[in-house]
């Protein structure tokens, strides 16, 4: 996963907000969504950033990946992101 290029990301606290440049619109992330996508960016593969989260969050894996999966899909939808899967 990587941040667009016309994207900024910036942490706000423990949450984050990320402005699209192209079209202006701002996208907040609360804190959980704002960890997901800082250990995805970080890590080699989803399979890795899976791995760390599931050391910090007590959630079964079935269920963390949904979720990583739906907000890489609604974050790549609103043109935020480009992911390698």
């Amino acid at each position: 996963m990587r941040i667009h290029p016309q994207v900024l990301l910036h942490p706000v606290e423990d949450e984050a907000v990320l402005l699209n440049l192209s079209s202006g619109v701002y996208y907040g992330l609360n804190a959980v969504g704002a960890r997901m996508v800082q250990v995805m960016h970080q890590s080699a593969t989803l399979g890795d950033a899976v791995d760390l989260l599931l050391r910090e969050y007590d959630v079964d894996e079935a269920q963390l990946r949904a979720d990583l999966y739906r907000l890489l899909d609604d974050m790549q939808g609103r043109g935020l992101i480009t992911v390698e899967r």
